[in-house]
Formats: C-alpha cells, sequence, structure tokens
C-alpha cells in the first residue's frame, strides 16, 4: 500500500495541474459572416440559413457560400427552417412556405380579414402562425402547403402561434379577458385541436400584463418573454415549469427574450441595449465575450440554435449590419483527459521501476 501512494500522489498532481481551460471551461465559436447587409433568422440541423441579404430574402447551404435567393425585393420575412430546408415567412400580408425556390402561399381561413403570417414550421410540414380575422387575430396552423388552416382554440379574441415541433405541439400566447384590459398569456397547444395550456411564472408580477412563448423544441420545452415592471424577462418552461432567466443587464440595459432553443436545452435570446445571449445548464454568456476578439463582430440579435449548437443571428461589421453563423470550438473530449492520466500514471510506474533495476 505504501507502494501505491506515491504512484496516486503523482497521478493527483498532475490532473490537478492540468489548466482550467482544459477541464472545465466557457463555450467558445468561430465566426461566420454571410456577407454585408445580410441578417440570418433561422438555422436547421444541416446547418442550411434562412434570412435576408439586401432586399432579398435568401437560404444559404450548409457552407455559407452565395444564397439562393427565395424572394426578390422587400417585404418579405423569414421566419423558420425545418431539417428539409423547407422555409416558412411572409411576403406582404400572405403567409408563404419556400421547398426550395418554389414558393407556396399558403391558404387564409375564412374569416380572414386579409393578413397571414407563418412563424414556424415542423419536420413533417406543419406550420404554425396566425392571421388577423375579423374582431381580432387567431393562431392557426397549416398541416401543408396547400390546405386550409386550422384555427386554434384560444382565451379570447386573440392569438398567435410562433412555433411548431415534431410531435406537433405550439408555442405561442392568447388574450385572456377583454381586449382593453385582459392579459396576454403564454400558451401551450398539445395539438392543432387542444385548448390552450397557460404556462406558469415562477413568481407573483410575471407576465401579469403580457408573456408569449416563442420557441418550442423535440422534448416539448418552450422558451419567450414576461412583461414585469417595465421591461420583458427572458422564460424557460420545462414543460409547465418555468424559469426566469437572469440575464442581468447584458448590453447595459434590464430586458429581453429567448429567440430559440435546441433539443439539449440550449437557448439563445436577445437583451436589452443590444445584445444577444446563450443560456446553457443555468449559466448565461454574453455571446459578444464567446467569440475571438478580433472578429470584428458586434453582435446584436441572436434568432436561432440547432442541436449541434449552431448559432445565427445578426450583429454589426464595421458599421455595417451583417448576418452570422457560430459553429462551437470542440472542448478537449474524455477521451484526450483519459489519455493524460494514463499518461502520467504510466510515467510514475516507468520511473518506480526505474528505481527498483537500480536499487
Amino acid at each position: 500500500m505504501r507502494e501505491r501512494l506515491p504512484i496516486l500522489a503523482v497521478v493527483f498532481i498532475l490532473a490537478a495541474a492540468i489548466p482550467t481551460h482544459l477541464r472545465a471551461q466557457s463555450p467558445e465559436f468561430n465566426v461566420t459572416i454571410l456577407g454585408a447587409n445580410t441578417s440570418a433568422s433561422a438555422i436547421n440541423d444541416a446547418g442550411e440559413i434562412g434570412g435576408n441579404s439586401g432586399s432579398n430574402s435568401v437560404e444559404w447551404s450548409s457552407d455559407t457560400s452565395s444564397p439562393v435567393t427565395l424572394y426578390g425585393g422587400q417585404g418579405c420575412t423569414i421566419t423558420g427552417i425545418n431539417d428539409s430546408g423547407d422555409i416558412t415567412g411572409y411576403s406582404g400580408v400572405n403567409a408563404a412556405v419556400w421547398s426550395g425556390t418554389n414558393q407556396a402561399v399558403l391558404q387564409s381561413p375564412s374569416n380572414s380579414a386579409g393578413a397571414d403570417y407563418a412563424q414556424g414550421i415542423s419536420d413533417s410540414g406543419e406550420i404554425a402562425g396566425f392571421s388577423f380575422v375579423t374582431g381580432g387575430t387567431d393562431a392557426v396552423v397549416w398541416s401543408g402547403s396547400s390546405a386550409a388552416p386550422t384555427e386554434l382554440q384560444a382565451l379570447g379574441t386573440m392569438s398567435h402561434a410562433f412555433a411548431i415541433n415534431n410531435s406537433g405541439e405550439i408555442a405561442g400566447d392568447s388574450l385572456s379577458g377583454p381586449l382593453d384590459s385582459g392579459t396576454i398569456e403564454a400558451v401551450i397547444w398539445t395539438s392543432a385541436n387542444a385548448a390552450p395550456t397557460i404556462l406558469g411564472y415562477p413568481e407573483a408580477g410575471i407576465g401579469s400584463q403580457w408573456a408569449s412563448a416563442l420557441a418550442i423544441n423535440n422534448e416539448g420545452d418552450s422558451v419567450g418573454f414576461a412583461y414585469h415592471v417595465g421591461y420583458e424577462i427572458p422564460m424557460e418552461w420545462n414543460g409547465a415549469t418555468p424559469t426566469a432567466i437572469n440575464i442581468g443587464a447584458i448590453g447595459g440595459e434590464a430586458g429581453g427574450a429567448a429567440v430559440a432553443i435546441n433539443d439539449s436545452g440550449e437557448v439563445v435570446g436577445w437583451g436589452g441595449g443590444g445584445a444577444a445571449f446563450l443560456y446553457v445548464n443555468g449559466s448565461v454568456y454574453n455571446l459578444d465575450n464567446l467569440i475571438p476578439s478580433g472578429s470584428g463582430l458586434s453582435i446584436e440579435y441572436a434568432t436561432g440554435i440547432n442541436d449541434q449548437g449552431d448559432i445565427t443571428g445578426w450583429g454589426m461589421e464595421n458599421e455595417q449590419e451583417v448576418g452570422f453563423e457560430l459553429t462551437p470550438v470542440p472542448e478537449p473530449s474524455s477521451r484526450a483527459m483519459f489519455a493524460l492520466g494514463f499518461a502520467a500514471l504510466f510515467g510514475a510506474l516507468h520511473a518506480k521501476r526505474i528505481r527498483t533495476r537500480r536499487a
């Protein structure tokens, strides 16, 4: 036993001497700029990105080469992309979906007042959004590009659907009470035929006027914001369990919203004052602090995160608005850490054998 203690001591000493950044570190990202006068709105697991370049709505392939134009001219907004590369958005007041460069204008509900907005799309092609109708707005789901929309049940005269996952769960909001004095509640619909479920808030006063669920992952977890005493608080709901994401005053001002969540529960969003954040395992990071200092990019909005941890959004570079893609820098693997420990153990054993032979 006495012979083993020096060996174990060497192993523990060497393990303790491993630099902190090799044991646990903040996330780090490489930066790809998508071009001047661009903005990125959504990213899928293949790394395909939907957004805008100049006055055109476009899609970047996974290598972020020259984008493919989906819609030429102003007045079009891209809102979502699924893993097949189908993209949702709206051109003017028409909800639309693009498959490749083929645009399909989605049908309006029978009581439409003439304006429809597609917001998110699942991998099966279900599309969530909302329509202005007589007397308010209705959250709707299109089961495909040629299908009439299904109007979702609402708490009152106003509701919006912003995202849909692969199980058909829908995230959004709905007005509870009169239009002039009611509360807009963050809600989840478990299907297109279900009544809305009001999501909770972590303490009294939060969400007392307005809250919304803006995104939902395939685990059923959603993110958004809740209004509280003059500003918005980013929110995460694990199922129905609410968590206020404390981002402090990122960007120099209070307030913000969580706008995207991947299936690992990693969340991105924006904070007051023009800054963006990443929320991972209970820790909040200013994205500007996670990219190379010489990149020249000042991140203002993060809009999407895929299951590989790639992040999209836009910011400023050389006084121009630019879209970006952030890709994670791989952390040292557990294999590398095991190899370091094994090497230390082998070295200690080898030194002991030499001493034994000399003796």
